[in-house]
């Protein structure tokens, strides 16, 4: 595939991958632990509950490990800040 502009090809591809990921979210559909790997960092945020009683910790799990690493790559946007946040809330 050959574009004139090769980053609106990336960002589409970004957003259809998103757009999955939130439909899942929003159906409330069950995800499996195997698939939490291949979820981007913002949607393993918002997979973790507000309130800790509704914790499961495979989910809470890979939120940190994304956590972690976007501490290490010195990435802090704004759903790891707002992550940050709702962590710190809970406790």
């Amino acid at each position: 595939m050959i574009s004139f502009q090769p980053q609106k090809v990336i960002h589409r591809l970004k957003a259809g991958t998103a757009e999955a990921e939130t439909s899942m979210l929003i159906i409330g559909l069950p995800l499996p632990v195997e698939t939490l790997p291949m979820l981007s960092p913002k949607s393993k945020f918002n997979l973790v509950p507000t309130t800790p009683s509704c914790i499961d910790s495979a989910i809470l799990r890979s939120a940190n490990e994304a956590l972690f690493e976007n501490i290490e790559k010195r990435i802090l946007d704004t759903p790891t800040s707002q992550y940050i946040t709702k962590v710190i809330r809970m406790y």
